[in-house]
């Protein structure tokens, strides 16, 4: 057997060191994945614990909030506020995509889809609740990291107050306050709209209401916000299928029908005329209406062509009805004032005897002895715009009440100006309360300056109103009466017809 021989000692060291240096190697490397693995560890809890502590604020939020699934688009998550908003359990927001929510034909597929490509994006939605109610809500949604995913992190705000406000508002900007028709804005849109578009056939009606502006000034602006209203009703039911129906103006209204015939006009205004007809059999002030018309082919100028053509037609209706629709309202006015007269029957009969005795005995006049006539029966056609309330008030008048009833007389002028037949009597209407001393209404006129027709009007309508039976005092024997009338003298009356009223009466009673 042959012996090998022996290594040397330093041969045994070295492998000895080698081994150590690996031992070191290997224990420094494990060392290093302890503290790695440690630091993980550590990582992963304090992961965790932001994930909890984001969950439990995310829970707990007041903001309405819920998680998507961004491969799914599927609702993770949704906090306390988003179910108490939308109404659905935690459970059944967990099953819904997010098109679930969407309460009309559209979708946020493509509004997520800018999220993901944007990292944030905002939109605007139309939702369902659960009970049914649809809601106007503002997204802004972000793609965040979370333990080990992703997710679309969305932040809802409720604004469906805002959107209603805005409606109101572009309402408000379209429409007619108070008939709710379109109004000349819209209108005015919509023609640049058809200039545009270029129709075949374009149809344009001008209506205007009849003697609105004498309505106000008599009746007041209630009873011409009634006439408008009626009006707009009348309208709307006539041409329920027109593409534009809108009050332009104050007494104005236009209609715009794309691919209008003239016999579709003419029917439609026949039918608006017989509707205002029946309208007048019930009403105390008549409705009044004039139609223009004109249809063009849809091009700039065609539509400026058919305004124009369409306000001349509906003018020359206007002037050919002026005189009869003013006519009619103060006809009805006279019918109004003798439904609501007060005073005693007969006043007018005995006014008029009074006042042309009394001019007589006043030597030569230059008025007609008509005027006195037409005085003594509408001196008072003004009460008709004055509220019952005022008119039959059993008490003493308000300051702001005897103000109001003072009216009577402007009131009572401006009717007159609109009549033929009374607009003689127009000026001594509007001045048949002035006094002799200047303290009289509405212009404070005084002496001479005082109409001699309104002068003898004060002192026979004294006497008459003193003389005659009211309900709310004893009537005066003529001798208490004409020693008022001589105390008044001077101050109320013109002290010169006065003396020739003391000598005239005498020869009046029996």
């Amino acid at each position: 057997m042959t012996l090998q021989p022996k290594a040397p000692d330093c041969y045994y060291r070295q492998k000895v060191s080698e081994l150590e240096s690996v031992n070191q190697e290997l224990n420094h490397r494990i060392h290093t994945l302890e503290q790695a693995l440690l630091k993980h560890q550590t990582q992963q809890k304090v992961l965790q614990e932001s994930e909890e502590q984001f969950r439990q604020m995310f829970a707990k939020q007041q903001a309405i909030l819920f998680l998507v699934d961004p491969a799914t688009l599927l609702i993770t998550d949704a906090n306390d506020a988003a179910q108490y908003f939308y109404g659905f359990s935690a459970c059944q927001f967990n099953a819904f995509h997010v098109n679930d929510l969407c309460a009309s034909n559209t979708n946020m597929t493509d509004f997520f889809d800018k999220v993901k490509l944007h990292s944030s994006f905002y939109g605007e939605f139309r939702h369902h609740r659960a009970d049914g109610s649809v809601c106007d809500v503002e997204i802004y949604a972000s793609a965040i990291n979370l333990t080990c995913r992703q997710v679309l992190f969305c932040i809802v705000h409720d604004i469906t107050a805002r959107k209603q406000a805005e409606y109101r508002l572009q309402h408000i900007g379209f429409h007619d306050a108070l008939t709710g028709l379109k109004n000349r804005s819209y209108f005015e849109k919509e023609l640049l709209r058809l200039e545009s578009e270029n129709p075949t056939s374009l149809g344009l009606i001008i209506c205007d209401l009849d003697g609105l502006k004498l309505v106000n000034d008599t009746l007041g602006h209630h009873q011409g916000d009634k006439h408008l209203m009626a009006i707009a009703a009348i309208l709307t039911e006539c041409f329920p299928d027109s593409d534009v129906l809108a009050r332009i103006g104050g007494d104005e209204f236009a209609i715009i029908k794309v691919g209008a015939t003239i016999d579709y006009i003419q029917t439609a205004c026949a039918k608006a005329v017989h509707k205002i007809s029946e309208h007048n059999l019930n009403a105390c002030i008549p409705l009044g209406l004039s139609f223009g018309y004109s249809i063009g082919n849809g091009t700039l100028s065609s539509i400026k062509r058919l305004i124009v053509e369409a306000d001349n037609s509906m003018y020359r209706e206007k002037l050919q009805r002026g005189s009869n629709a003013r006519s009619a309202i103060v006809q009805n006015a006279i019918k109004l004032l003798n439904e609501r007269d007060f005073i005693s029957e007969g006043h007018a009969d005995r006014l008029h005897t009074l006042m042309t005795k009394l001019a007589n005995a006043a030597g030569p006049v230059s008025f007609k002895t008509a005027d006195l006539s037409l005085l003594a029966k509408y001196h008072d056609i003004g009460k008709v715009g004055i509220p019952d309330h005022i008119i039959f008030k059993p008490t003493k008048l308000s300051l702001e009440e005897t103000s109001i009833m003072q009216r009577h007389s402007e009131i009572g002028q401006r009717i007159a100006l609109s009549s033929s037949e009374l607009f003689p009597i127009a000026d001594l209407i509007l001045k048949h309360h002035e006094r002799w001393d200047g303290t009289g209404y509405p212009l404070g006129l005084s002496g001479t300056q005082i109409p001699l027709a309104c002068r003898i009007f004060a002192i026979a309508d004294a006497y008459d109103v003193m003389t005659s039976r009211r309900p709310y005092r004893e009537t005066l024997p003529p001798a208490a009466a004409l020693e008022q009338i001589k105390l008044a003298a001077g101050s109320q009356f013109d002290p010169q017809l006065v003396d020739h009223f003391c000598v005239l009466l005498p020869t009046l009673l029996p």
